[in-house]
């Protein structure tokens, strides 16, 4: 089951709830203003995104994007004893703390993947 960080905008207390994706929408509620009653707690979904980085892939993900001529294998595997490589230089990553870790040693930098903005369809009216 997932686990699903709240923070309060009043004092900033956090939870961490694991429940059902079915109970994703209910909201729980902090007590702290004891005037107002109880305040709806705001979904902190960075506080999420950290617990990311201990997880391990489902599956090993080889890359392409950070392929080595095969002449570098040796000299890779020296500097990157726990990263394997196939026979054509494509690392393979296994967690995601393993492949960041490489990233961040090699200085790549990591950019977010971009969504595209489909905009809205217009009904013309016309034939």
């Amino acid at each position: 089951m997932p686990t699903y960080c709240y923070v309060c905008p009043e004092c900033g207390r956090t939870e961490e709830i694991v429940r059902s994706i079915r109970d994703k929408e209910v909201v729980p509620e902090c007590d702290c203003d004891e005037l107002d009653g109880l305040i709806p707690m705001i979904r902190d979904y960075a506080a999420e995104r950290v617990n990311v980085g201990d997880r391990e892939y489902r599956r090993p993900i080889v890359s392409n994007a950070l392929a080595i001529s095969p002449s570098q294998i040796t000299e890779h595997r020296r500097l990157f004893p726990d990263i394997q490589v196939t026979p054509e230089g494509q690392p393979v990553f296994t967690s995601y703390r393993q492949h960041d870790a490489y990233l961040k040693k090699i200085g790549a930098v990591k950019n977010p993947q971009r969504i595209r903005n489909r905009g809205k369809r217009i009904a013309t009216g016309t034939k």
